[in-house]
């Protein structure tokens, strides 16, 4: 079995962070993180959702500074102001979505900022185009640098985006879920390169959810699990399926566990099915996928990030086109569902990212409250502020929601309290159907156990709720659970074997 590794400083350490914490209102995101990057060495970093790979990846970038804690670079303390101060000190983030100008040239992306030190004098575009072919080069890389970059691949861009990071002679680089909208033959690609920056001395940090490009690419992981460092790990001899059970913690499996066992799901009754999805694909992401959800159930759909649990979210919201496949709500085909005609039969979705779908920040809590409904609100195409208020006020104080106000900014809330809004639209809206998308994603511990309570509570009088989660805490305190990977279908298990075969549910997310 692996053990530990613990990198110290010295000869070939490129950054170190060591003890960073970082809070955000009503939430811890890291705490004491320690994270020792080496030259020619590509150290991965994972963790659930929430677990602040993001928070720590935007640190080390210059685009947050943390509340305590010290940056090294090779030795020397670093305080980084942005991320201009990141890039001076060698360190260049490669995010998701890449910062390709689509309109210029491959050698005009890679020489950019050489091309921006030459405004004053005459530039030679033959001197441009030859320096771009060499860094080009280096990474075995025959691009014709001519090339316009918005005709390139997506993985023919992140090798201009990854020669303009050695052009400006970027000893460490960052790569933020490079491989998640790729084709396996791109992912082959980018592999290939990041091995030749490898032996090149170039140190990275790989951030991805696929944990077998983890042990095909990574020389040693760090886990994340709630703001907390689980462990880091050197690769060699890493049993298949550790990764996943650092990530997803024994404790929290032990508390979910007991949690269920007493909680209201035993008491519940499970009527009719409400939600009837036959063999459903959107023909990219999800295919075949059958479930059948019953009034006054939690059904789970687990598995870990990029499993496909989002697409279906949005399929059976009606969000995203199902290419293939039946659905049925209440027993009624339905033959093409939108997000207005799911609200009207009873659904309703909260998704992972509550700040940019499930609410508008900018807009109060009350507006927010009755987006969903506003039919009920109005007469004569008029809202009617004081209904609206009304029963803006009755719902948040059922949920408890804390604000000073409800006409206080929804952006201005915590994450638990925002997940409350998102509740109470749905509520509002009169929905029995409530599609939870990692319903507990950027919340501390106390605002879970409030969000949980809510689940059971709707369910509990009637609703029917479908929990897609990659936390094995809320799959095991569901009903039932089917558990997805690579957008199928892998195994489905009822709650008595959940608690007391955990291992199998463990199997079935690695």
């Amino acid at each position: 079995m692996s053990s530990p590794v613990t990198d110290t400083a010295g000869a070939g350490v490129v950054l170190e962070a060591i003890k960073i914490s970082k809070s955000y209102p009503g939430v811890r995101a890291l705490s004491n993180i320690d994270l020792s990057l080496q030259a020619g060495r590509i150290h991965a970093l994972v963790g659930l959702n929430g677990a602040g790979k993001s928070t720590l990846v935007k640190i080390l970038s210059g685009v947050e500074r943390p509340d305590s804690g010290e940056l090294r670079v090779r030795g020397t303390h670093v305080n980084f102001h942005g991320p201009r101060d990141a890039v001076a000190a060698g360190l260049v983030t490669i995010h998701q979505e890449l910062s390709v100008l689509p309109n210029l040239s491959v050698a005009e992306n890679v020489m950019l900022a050489a091309i921006a030190r030459s405004e004053i004098r005459p530039i030679s575009w033959t001197r441009i185009r030859a320096t771009a072919r060499s860094v080009l080069a280096r990474l075995g890389s025959d691009l014709d640098v001519r090339l316009k970059a918005r005709d390139l691949s997506v993985a023919q861009q992140q090798v201009v985006e990854l020669a303009k990071a050695l052009q400006g002679k970027a000893s460490a680089i960052l790569l933020d879920e490079p491989t998640a909208t790729l084709p396996q033959r791109d992912v082959d690609i980018l592999f290939t390169v990041m091995r030749r920056l490898r032996s090149q001395g170039t140190a990275m940090v790989y951030i991805s959810h696929r944990m077998e490009e983890i042990y095909e690419i990574a020389d040693s992981v760090s886990v994340l699990r709630d703001g907390h460092l689980a462990g880091t790990y050197a690769m060699a001899d890493l049993p298949a399926g550790r990764i996943v059970k650092e990530m997803i913690g024994t404790t929290e499996v032990d508390e979910a566990a007991t949690q269920v066992d007493t909680g209201p799901s035993q008491q519940r009754t499970i009527g009719e099915p409400v939600l009837e999805a036959a063999r459903v694909g959107d023909g990219k992401t999800i295919f075949d996928i059958s479930l059948t959800l019953h009034r006054g159930e939690m059904l789970a759909v687990a598995g870990l990030v990029g499993s496909g649990q989002g697409e279906l979210s949005k399929c059976l919201f009606g969000a995203r086109k199902i290419s293939g496949g039946t659905l049925r709500v209440n027993g009624r085909a339905i033959k093409r569902l939108t997000p207005r005609r799911a609200i009207r039969l009873g659904v309703g979705l909260l998704p992972a990212d509550r700040k940019y779908e499930g609410l508008i920040l900018g807009m109060s809590i009350r507006d927010n409250t009755t987006l969903a409904n506003h039919r009920r609100y109005s007469r004569f195409g008029i809202l009617q502020n004081r209904d609206e208020s009304r029963e803006t006020k009755r719902i948040t104080s059922e949920l408890r929601l804390k604000a000073y106000s409800i006409a206080q900014a929804a952006g201005t809330l915590s994450g638990g309290n925002q997940q409350k809004v998102v509740v109470a639209k749905w509520l509002v809206a009169q929905s029995r159907i409530l599609i939870f998308e990692e319903p507990t994603r950027g919340i501390d511990v106390h605002a879970k156990q409030e969000i949980y309570g809510l689940i059971h509570d709707f369910v509990a009088r009637g609703g029917s709720a479908i929990v897609l989660s990659s936390e094995l805490s809320e799959v095991m305190m569901c009903d039932r659970a089917i558990v997805l990977a690579k957008g199928r279908v892998v195994g489905e298990l009822g709650h008595e074997e959940m608690i007391s075969d955990r291992n199998r549910l463990l199997e079935m997310f690695a």
